[in-house]
């Protein structure tokens, strides 16, 4: 599927709970509770976190993880820290292309995840990154375990839905991930700034009303996604061809699908889109007014 505060002294301290609300890759905002005592040097870690920090912003994730690896360590009972590590591992295996390489980057993000709810269990997002962690490394019964925890302990994440979702449609319960994606969609308000997630939620939707061969509920689900989404290509095509399936079939579907044509079947993108360019063609054909 990016992506995702305001710091006080505590957060620079490294004492926080994480608190991302809809943006996971900010660091960690204010803690709820007076720091911990009897950790190592403050400065130490303090300081490697800062570190990290700069190196997030840099889109240096090897250089991030190291630095969070050595404040995790000298500081233990800190939750942001193992969630911050694990996020940059996870950053890494996003990044990473070979195969082996990825799953080992997911695998090692597990157990700071499975530290980070040990130390906080209200820590959301934490039960977020675990079920995609453990997803990845093809444990998902825990996946959706996790998944469901992070939305019980915190459901205005609105970041927390789309994952959890297709996670269950990839395993065709369509009914939950039906339930998962309308909470979704109540929750996230209808913002500029939730563009890109409404978009994936009605993307989404848009999957499970094609496997029930709803027409009405893909037209409105894709309707829907066009007003998140603008005119992003996968759009076009899927909103255009289901007009065009329809009976009688919406005329609508002839415009959008020659737009397709025009806008991605011959410009740089045609190649990420061979089939669906095959079957915008002959639909276009077919809705001709001549025919």
């Amino acid at each position: 599927m990016t992506r995702w505060a305001v710091a006080v002294v505590c957060i620079t301290l490294g004492c926080a709970r994480a608190r991302a609300a809809q943006d996971p890759s900010a660091p960690a905002s204010a803690a709820d509770g007076p720091c911990p005592k009897g950790e190592r040097p403050m400065s130490e870690h303090r300081d490697l976190w800062m570190r990290a920090m700069e190196f997030e912003r840099r889109d240096q994730w090897a250089e991030a993880e190291a630095a969070l690896a050595r404040a995790e360590e000298l500081a233990p009972d800190f939750a942001n820290y193992a969630f911050r590590h694990a996020y940059v591992l996870i950053k890494l295996a996003e990044v990473t292309r070979d195969a082996a390489p990825k799953l080992a980057l997911y695998r090692r993000a597990i157990n700071p995840l499975r530290r980070c709810i040990e130390i906080d269990p209200a820590f959301a997002e934490c039960d977020n990154f675990l079920g995609e962690a453990l997803l990845a490394t093809h444990q998902t019964r825990g996946a959706l375990q996790h998944y469901d925890a992070a939305i019980r302990k915190d459901p205005t994440i609105g970041y927390f839905y789309p994952p959890y979702a297709d996670a269950l449609i990839a395993l065709k319960l369509y009914d939950a991930a039906e339930r998962v994606l309308q909470e979704g969609l109540r929750v996230v308000p209808a913002t500029g700034q939730n563009q890109s997630l409404l978009y994936d939620l009605y993307i989404l939707t848009f999957m499970i009303e094609q496997v029930r061969d709803d027409k009405k509920g893909m037209v409105r689900a894709m309707e829907h996604a066009m007003a998140a989404g603008l005119d992003r290509p996968e759009v076009l095509f899927n909103l255009g061809s289901t007009y065009a399936i329809l009976t009688p079939p919406d005329p609508r579907g002839r415009e959008l699908l020659a737009r397709f044509l025009t806008e991605t079947c011959h410009g740089p993108l045609a190649s990420k889109f061979t089939d669906q360019c095959e079957v915008a063609r002959v639909l276009v054909d077919r809705l001709a007014p001549n025919r």
